[in-house]
């Protein structure tokens, strides 16, 4: 008996009418796979993260996932090709590319994901002068409501003048 060979990814037999439902790929397969993984390890998937993208709010992005994700992201021309490609629907896309069609959609995406890595930075930066603010702040208030220098106060204004 004669064995159909076997795709090495879905175990499948492969058939001459099968390479018709094969979905298409924009990117090589290392940028691909690059894609795939990073996006896979990030707090926010789909529209979320594209929303936090495109609104430059990191929210639970942290910075080193930031840079991850500017690393991997294809650059200008090739999601240029991936707009023109999602705007067609035979064959579909792979997953990655169907993934990464949303930020295709975005003007200026590096120098966006430079900005959201940058705002991801200033949180933790925020919340440590904010603290020390307060800390300011109460020592401020300390000093207005003491009795101890406004007595001192009183009584150098006395003798000096």
């Amino acid at each position: 008996s004669e064995r159909s060979e076997r795709t090495p990814s879905s175990g499948r037999p492969l058939t001459p009418g099968s390479m018709v439902g094969t979905p298409r790929a924009v990117f090589d397969d290392k940028v691909a796979r690059n894609c795939a993984i990073v996006l896979r390890k990030l707090p926010l998937k789909g529209l979320e993260l594209v929303r936090a993208v495109e609104l430059l709010e990191p929210g639970p992005l942290d910075q080193d996932q930031l840079e991850r994700l500017s690393k991997v992201m294809p650059d200008q021309a090739h999601m240029a090709q991936l707009k023109l490609a999602s705007q067609q629907k035979d064959p579909p896309l792979r997953d990655v590319e169907q993934a990464m069609a949303p930020f295709a959609q975005l003007g200026r995406l590096q120098e966006r994901l430079k900005a959201l890595t940058l705002a991801a930075n200033l949180v933790p930066s925020e919340q440590s002068f904010l603290a020390q603010l307060k800390k300011v702040s109460a020592a401020c208030q300390e000093i207005c409501d003491s009795h101890s220098l406004k007595n001192v106060l009183a009584t150098v204004l006395v003798m000096y003048n």
